[in-house]
């Protein structure tokens, strides 16, 4: 398809089978939601596998014609067309993907990006506090997570990954830093199965609406009106950042195609070639 914080507190979560397309009766035995603690320091990782950008060009857009700078250059949304009642809009999610939660959390992010499809719910879709992992093929649910603990008001899940056993996830607020004393725009990467949380990246590193795991190294953007805007590469196994490019305006979109990054910015585009790939 074409398209266009706060200190970490423990997150929790439970990991359950579910039939396909189901959701677990309001009386249905679920097991007990297990707090997962933060670690006491950040992990010290080699970062083997690192990528690094080159630029290649940047040009102005017109800032509303995102339409075309999907469809100029040749590129796939990652996210998944969501039901939107209010404009008569049914989406595109997968049958196990439900629309909506039993306590009338909707889905307000859904993907079938990285190693497992996900769902984002939230109240409304300026929230995000709750997600579904599929497994690959579809078929069923095999972790609902919860971070109500953590995640509240405007605060909200934005975007996750499943890499090879770890999911990355970014939350923050939409909106200026200094309005919750700079604590935004976070990354942090949990063990799914454990849920032994890795690392939390520093703040104001991700608040573009996705982010992309290639190899050893996070690709994120974070920019917002008066504040500095960058695109962020970030070691994926203890999240310190390896290298920060400035860009003119905040990254919304950060969308690989082949061997090069297309980062569409509020009103700059630009092209990376992606080095270091073998």
């Amino acid at each position: 398809m074409k398209s266009a914080a706060r200190p970490l507190l423990p997150l929790v979560a439970v990991v359950l089978g579910f039939s396909p397309g189901a959701l677990p009766a309001e009386d249905a035995a679920i097991p007990e939601f297990r707090p997962v603690p933060a670690p006491d320091s950040a992990l010290d990782s080699p970062a083997t596998g690192m990528i690094d950008l080159r630029l290649v060009s940047e040009k102005k857009n017109e800032i509303t014609d995102d339409e075309a700078w999907w469809s100029a250059n040749g590129l796939d949304s990652p996210f998944l067309e969501i039901p939107n009642p209010l404009l008569n809009q049914p989406g595109q999610l997968p049958p196990v993907m439900p629309g909506r939660l039993e306590d009338g959390r909707r889905v307000v992010t859904a993907s079938l990006e990285g190693d497992r499809p996900f769902a984002i719910y939230g109240a409304d879709f300026a929230q995000g506090d709750r997600v579904l992992v599929f497994d690959a093929e579809l078929q069923r649910v095999t972790h609902a997570l919860d971070f109500s603990a953590w995640i509240s008001g405007r605060f909200r899940i934005q975007w996750v990954q499943v890499i090879e056993g770890t999911i990355y996830a970014s939350y923050g607020i939409n909106g200026y830093a200094r309005e919750v004393e700079g604590e935004t725009g976070y990354l942090a990467a949990w063990n799914l199965d454990t849920l032994a949380l890795a690392w939390r990246s520093e703040p104001l590193v991700a608040n573009s609406r996705q982010f992309l795991v290639i190899r050893d190294t996070v690709v994120s953007g974070y920019g917002f009106t008066a504040e500095p805007d960058f695109v962020h590469l970030l070691n994926r196994h203890d999240g310190r950042i390896v290298r920060s490019i400035e860009v003119a305006s905040a990254p919304e979109f950060l969308i690989r195609e082949g061997d090069r990054l297309f980062v569409r910015c509020y009103n700059r585009d630009y092209v990376y070639d992606l080095l270091d790939l073998d």
